[in-house]
């Protein structure tokens, strides 16, 4: 599965599109997490299908706005496909379910594969204890931009589990189970 950057180039994107492999397309996003714009909306297809993955959030050393430093890149010919020439960068996805859903189309090696052309932060960093990784973790712009969601904060806390190939367990939860016939009758159950 490729990887690919488009930005803002529709007619590029579209190009890509017709053809028949599976990639994930990282697009264009202006949020500003206090001056870091890091978000990439994804265009995923695989087997022909579009998948709803979500956004990834990439860090790029000594950058706060991602988008224009690989804009500089395909300017000087990069072809957009990641991973990027001579970059250190990290990312985390929206959620835990971007990976959950690649796992469940193209299996859990396909995952992995994906998680390391992103550099994801929990995997390498948790996993493959890569030093850049262990750096990039410790500066602002990881801490404000990419750690900014609880969903994303889940996904830096979890990610490494999931494709380590280990179960989440959720715990202290409490669930109420509705009778049918009496929606006021309820039975917590902990787990």
């Amino acid at each position: 599965m490729k990887i690919v950057y488009v930005g803002k180039d529709q007619k590029r994107r579209n190009a890509i599109l017709e053809q028949a492999y599976d990639v994930i397309l990282l697009t264009f996003d202006k949020w500003d997490d206090h001056s870091y714009k890091t978000t990439f909306p994804t265009i995923c297809r695989i087997k022909g299908e579009f998948v709803e993955a979500g956004p990834i959030r990439i860090l790029i050393e000594n950058q706060k706005i991602s988008f224009l430093y690989l804009d500089q890149l395909v300017n000087l010919g990069w072809d957009g496909v990641l991973p990027s020439p001579s970059t250190h960068y990290v990312s985390t996805p929206n959620a835990l379910s971007f990976y959950e859903q690649i796992e469940g189309w193209l299996g859990l090696p396909a995952a992995v594969g994906i998680a390391e052309v992103l550099r994801d932060a929990s995997y390498l960093s948790r996993i493959k204890e890569d030093p850049d990784t262990l750096r990039l973790i410790q500066t602002e712009g990881f801490q404000v931009s990419l750690q900014r969601e609880p969903a994303s904060v889940a996904a830096f806390l979890d990610a490494w589990k999931f494709l380590g190939g280990e179960r989440i367990v959720i715990g202290n939860q409490t669930v109420i189970f509705s009778a049918h016939d009496d929606p006021f009758a309820h039975t917590p159950v902990l787990f």
